[in-house]
C-alpha cells in the first residue's frame, strides 16, 4: 500500500509499522469474513463429521475385532482392509458415473452437492448406529466397507462445495476447514477413549456418537449449504479485498 503523495505528485510508501498493521487488519478481516456465513460452516461441520468417522474407523476397529470377535490384527488383515477398498472402488468407478447422471437429469449444482452429502452421511449413520448388534465379524465388516463407500461420494458433495462459496478466498476456506477437521481427526480418538472408559468398555456409545456426527451433517448441509459465492452474498466486502489485493 501506499501513503499520501510528495510534493512531486509520486506516492510515498507506508513505514514498515504501518503497512504490517495494515496487513494484520485485512488477514484478521478475512479470517472474519470465512467464519460468519453459515453456508461456510455447512462445509466445515460436514468436513469434521467425515474425519471423525474415518478416523474413529481407522484407530479402533483393529481393537474392535479383537475385543469383540478374538481376532488378532494379523487375522483381521481382510476385515480392515475392505472398507478402504470399497470407498476406492466408489470413487473411481460410481462416484464419476453418477454425477454425470445427475448433470445430464438437469440437477443444480447445489442439488448435486446436497445428494452426494446427505446420502453420503445419512446412510453411515444408520449403519454406525446398527454395527454394535451384529454378532458376526462378516457382518461388521460388510457394514463398515458400506460406510467407506457411502463416504466416497463426498468428493462430489460437500468437498467440492469448497471451490463453490467463493471466488477470491478458496486458500483461506479451504485452510480453515481442513483446520476444523483436524480437530476431529486429534480429539475423535481421546473422545472415544474418553465414552469406552465412562460406559464400561462399551462400543455402543461410541458407535452412536458417531452415528449422531454423521446424521448431524446431513442436516446442517441439507438446511444451510449454498453454491453462491460469498463474494456475491457482499459484493461492497468483495471490493474492498479486491482493491487491497491489487495494491
Amino acid at each position: 500500500g501506499f501513503g499520501p503523495k510528495d510534493s512531486v505528485g509520486a506516492p510515498r510508501p507506508q513505514p514498515p509499522a504501518l503497512a504490517a498493521t495494515d496487513g494484520a487488519a485485512q488477514a484478521l478481516g478475512g479470517i472474519f469474513e470465512v467464519l460468519r456465513y453459515g453456508r461456510l460452516w455447512a462445509i466445515y461441520w460436514s468436513h469434521f463429521a467425515f474425519n471423525f468417522g474415518v478416523y474413529f474407523v481407522n484407530n479402533w476397529s483393529a481393537i474392535y475385532y479383537l475385543e469383540v470377535f478374538r481376532l488378532r490384527p494379523e487375522e483381521a488383515s481382510l476385515h480392515l482392509s475392505m472398507p478402504h477398498v470399497a470407498n476406492m472402488l466408489v470413487k473411481v468407478f460410481i462416484s464419476p458415473c453418477l454425477d454425470r447422471r445427475l448433470q445430464h437429469g438437469s440437477f443444480s449444482n447445489l442439488a448435486r452437492r446436497r445428494i452426494f452429502t446427505g446420502v453420503g452421511f445419512a446412510v453411515p449413520a444408520l449403519l454406525f448406529r446398527l454395527i454394535p448388534a451384529f454378532e458376526s465379524p462378516l457382518a461388521v465388516t460388510a457394514c463398515l466397507s458400506l460406510a467407506f463407500g457411502f463416504f466416497a461420494l463426498h468428493p462430489s458433495g460437500f468437498k467440492a462445495n469448497y471451490m463453490d462459496v467463493t471466488t477470491s478466498r478458496g486458500g483461506l476456506v479451504s485452510g480453515v476447514g481442513n483446520t476444523v477437521a483436524s480437530v476431529a481427526s486429534s480429539a475423535g480418538p481421546l473422545t472415544v477413549a474418553y465414552l469406552r472408559e465412562t460406559s464400561g468398555g462399551s462400543w455402543q456409545s461410541s458407535f452412536s456418537a458417531v452415528s449422531l456426527l454423521c446424521a448431524g451433517a446431513a442436516g446442517v448441509f441439507l438446511a444451510m449449504s449454498s453454491v453462491t459465492p460469498i463474494e456475491v452474498a457482499t459484493p461492497k466486502a468483495s471490493k474492498k479485498h479486491m482493491a487491497w489485493a491489487n495494491q
